[in-house]
């Protein structure tokens, strides 16, 4: 989790994926709270994977974006 959304604390992401790449590890990060709060850059991160989501940023939901492919097809 790059930020926990109830204490407020950033984690060095960048420096737990290097270590776990050093190892031969694959590196994911939850960034959902930290989206559209902080500057976010996934090759600074150095991470495989990284989750966001859209609705941090006012974006639809995902029942929105149900309701909007359904409403297309």
């Amino acid at each position: 989790m790059l930020a926990n959304n109830e204490t407020g604390v950033i984690q060095d992401v960048a420096a737990i994926a290097k270590l776990a790449k050093d190892q031969g590890a694959w590196m994911h990060t939850d960034a959902i709270q930290a989206f559209g709060k902080i500057a976010l850059n996934f090759s600074d991160l150095n991470v495989h994977a990284m989750t966001i989501s859209a609705h941090k940023i006012y974006g639809p939901s995902e029942q929105q974006r149900s309701s909007l492919i359904n409403a297309s097809s």
